[in-house]
């Protein structure tokens, strides 16, 4: 169970995403502003 979380959060966190511009969700919400 724990390998699944790990990838559940990798996955929202840190996975790279072309559609982004090669930035990680967590990366693009950070660019936006939208996390403190």
């Amino acid at each position: 169970m724990e390998t699944l979380d790990q990838y559940i959060h990798w996955y929202g966190t840190k996975r790279r995403k072309l559609t982004l511009g090669g930035l990680s969700p967590l990366q693009y919400r950070e660019q936006l502003g939208l996390l403190a």
